[in-house]
């Protein structure tokens, strides 16, 4: 009996470990954005001699009113007081991100534009520019990130300069029917090859390559090579699986040939007007989805590739300049977007606050974080409790600092400290699982299983 009893609670303890760690896996419900305040690209002359952070958490984000500016009132406004030590004249370049957060609902998503920049208390003049960003909803955005995208010039992709030249072939494609049909396009190459078309495959054959398209009477289809002139086409057309040729005729046509830049190329789909973007942002951001994406060779569709109206990250750009032994005060403010999660029944918000760039000023020293709020807080082991909200202790400029928010109190066993605390306690509660419990089960379950067959063979003497 006692044996049985020990095996039920092995079993029990080990469901319960289990339980503990899937639940601490649980992903967000939505990832959020980082604040990383005024950044530079580069190390720069200046020197921060304070920085003062200061969030205002009067409401959290929901799909409700998150899209609107007038209605999302929670902010961060960050003061830094900054000096030319040099005994020249210096332009100080500050970035800001003005970020959005897909909050589930994108379509109604815009910009919000509720960021500014001041200099000694006047209104600076920004200019607007863009990055590629492809947002994922549970992914935190940390802007940290995403700054070395931004470029001045158009950059190279990978061996690939934006005046290399680039060949385009027009083919048409001719027949009576109107069904659809399976192009494959075979051809001897090295280029890297672009297409107007998707295509369905692509495989390397003995000394040339294939690609599939679904085509029909009347398409036409562009074939671009990068630095080298495409050199002789096979193609077939085929039906039902790629093994019944066409009941009907059809026929492709070589029909123009030309050529381009690959800058020129890449913006084909740039339209300064309808976008006011920068022609130099839209081509790095065309160029930095390539980089990011990996697509295999051959198998690049103009149409999807060079698109990206849809997946841009918007900066504010800031040229403060400074006489020698110069010192000057810089105010940001800005929605903060936190990432969401679900804990104890409540919904539990959790902001983060990047400091790291600041190590690319000459100095800092000075910096202070104070979160107003009248929220409850938990998981915030670097905030001490003060009048009307927290303010973190020691500062360590080269972690996030993370502080998560709440409508109502969480017990005291659901407090972390930070992600790595979290990771820490999942990771020690699968290894403990693992080297006790799950033995203690597996050995609890064998002596039962011979105790029961000694109790049946005493009784079958």
């Amino acid at each position: 009996m006692k044996k049985k009893i020990a095996l039920i609670l092995c079993v029990i303890l080990f469901c319960g470990c289990l339980v503990t760690v899937l639940s601490a896996c649980t992903p967000p419900i939505y990832g959020g954005v980082t604040v990383c305040g005024a950044m530079v690209k580069n190390s720069t002359p200046i020197a921060i001699t304070s920085a003062n952070y200061s969030f205002e958490i009067v409401d959290f984000p929901d799909n409700a009113h998150v899209y609107d500016k007038e209605l999302y009132k929670s902010k961060v406004t960050i003061d830094y007081s900054a000096f030319n030590p040099t005994d020249g004249d210096c332009t100080l370049s500050l970035f800001v991100p003005c970020v959005y957060c897909d909050y589930g609902n994108y379509e109604k998503m815009t910009l919000l534009n509720d960021y500014s920049v001041s200099v000694d208390g006047a209104a600076a003049e920004n200019t607007a520019r863009y990055t590629y960003f492809s947002w994922s909803e549970e992914s935190a955005l940390n802007p940290s990130d995403e700054i070395s995208k931004l470029y001045n010039t158009m950059r190279w992709w990978n061996d690939v300069s934006p005046e290399t030249e680039v060949y385009c072939k027009s083919f048409y494609i001719s027949t009576d029917s109107d069904e659809r049909c399976d192009l494959h396009f075979r051809f001897d190459s090295d280029s890297t090859l672009f297409f107007n078309m998707s295509c369905y495959s692509h495989e390397s054959l003995k000394g040339s390559n294939l690609v599939e398209f679904g085509v029909r009477g009347g398409n036409v289809l562009k074939v671009y090579s990068v630095g080298d002139s495409l050199g002789d086409i096979k193609s077939d057309f085929y039906f039902d699986g790629n093994d019944k040729l066409p009941s009907y005729d059809y026929s492709i046509e070589l029909i123009e040939e030309s050529s381009l830049t690959f800058g020129d190329f890449v913006c084909g789909l740039y339209d300064e007007k309808g976008s006011g973007i920068s022609r130099t942002d839209w081509y790095n951001a065309v160029v930095n989805k390539m980089l990011a994406l990996h697509y295999p060779t051959y198998t690049y569709s103009v149409e999807r590739m060079f698109d990206v109206s849809g997946e841009l990250l918007k900066w504010y750009q800031t040229d403060v300049n400074f006489q020698a032994k110069q010192a000057k005060s810089i105010s940001v403010a800005a929605p903060v977007f936190p990432e969401k999660r679900r804990v104890e029944g409540s919904n539990a918000y959790e902001y983060s606050l990047d400091l790291s760039n600041l190590n690319k000023f000459a100095s800092f020293s000075d910096v202070n974080v104070l979160v107003n709020t009248q929220y409850y807080s938990y998981q915030s082991e670097s905030f001490v409790e003060i009048d009307g909200g927290f303010k973190a202790g020691v500062i360590d400029p080269t972690a996030e600092l993370k502080i998560t928010l709440s409508e109502s109190k969480l017990n005291e066993s659901s407090r972390g400290t930070s992600s790595f605390g979290r990771n820490f306690a999942v990771a020690f509660a699968i290894l403990f699982s693992i080297a006790f419990v799950l033995p203690a089960a597996v050995v609890g379950i064998v002596f039962g299983v011979r105790g029961s067959k000694k109790r049946k063979n005493k009784k079958a003497r």
